[in-house]
């Protein structure tokens, strides 16, 4: 399996020989999806934007700071067995509950990191 920015893409090969040098061949067609990396920054900043944009105070630092982190921490050591919120920096957002947002940081329910 190789999960490279944009893709996963998954290929099963069959050991044909290991001596002098391995040969192998390929057991099933490879397959090919996009739900790599790439597309998990782009819900995420999506995700972002839907809740945020409109706040006073957001610019292209608020969402560079938040995408920060979610590529540094969140999207690497999320799991789905979670049950706390996760907080990302939002600078420039000032505190506002409806938003979620509270000294500077936005949280996350576990439901919608999912």
């Amino acid at each position: 399996m190789d999960a490279g920015g944009g893709t996963v893409d998954l290929i099963t090969f069959t050991i044909e020989q290991t001596s002098p040098v391995i040969r192998l061949c390929e057991a099933a067609a490879g397959t090919r999806s996009y739900c790599g990396s790439t597309l998990l920054n782009r819900h995420f900043e999506d995700f972002l934007r839907s809740r945020l944009e409109a706040a006073p105070g957001w610019d292209s630092d608020t969402l560079e700071q938040a995408m920060s982190r979610f590529e540094a921490w969140a999207k690497r050591r999320f799991t789905d067995t979670e049950t706390f919120k996760l907080y990302f920096p939002v600078p420039g957002i000032g505190d506002d509950q409806d938003l979620n947002v509270h000294r500077g940081f936005f949280s996350v329910t576990v439901e919608e990191m999912r």
